[in-house]
């Protein structure tokens, strides 16, 4: 099945559109083969249903608080998180990057929690 029809057959469970929003798309084949997912920064949860409706583990950081969302971190990824080093096999930074003033200690939050072979994107 084609990742666009996983993703409108599952998209009203998951608060997500299946208008083909290119960037959730290229999002959900850049982590095809990843499993455990951190997205930060997801106000709409496009992200996360997407991933979720692949059948991925995600859980979000972001700093507004967002419900519907079974593993959630109200934080900045600006600071340290709670996550063990390389934790994860994906991390998703999709239009977060450009609004942080310490984009640089994000990246290394990020380059601590990422798997060696992790993707981020």
């Amino acid at each position: 099945m084609s990742l666009k029809k996983q993703v409108e057959e599952n998209h009203l469970a998951y608060g997500t559109s299946p208008d083909g929003f290119i960037p959730a798309m290229a999002i959900g084949r850049f982590l095809s083969d990843k499993s455990k997912i951190l997205v930060v920064g997801d106000f709409t949860k496009r992200d996360y249903g997407v991933l979720t409706a692949l059948g991925k583990d995600v859980s979000v950081i972001d700093i507004v608080p967002l419900v519907g969302i079974e593993k959630f971190y109200l934080q900045s990824i600006t600071e340290r998180t709670s996550f063990d080093d390389k934790t994860f096999d994906g991390v998703v930074l999709a239009e977060v990057i450009e609004h942080l003033f310490e984009d640089y200690v994000a990246l290394e939050e990020i380059n601590r929690i990422l798997k060696d072979d992790g993707t981020l994107v």
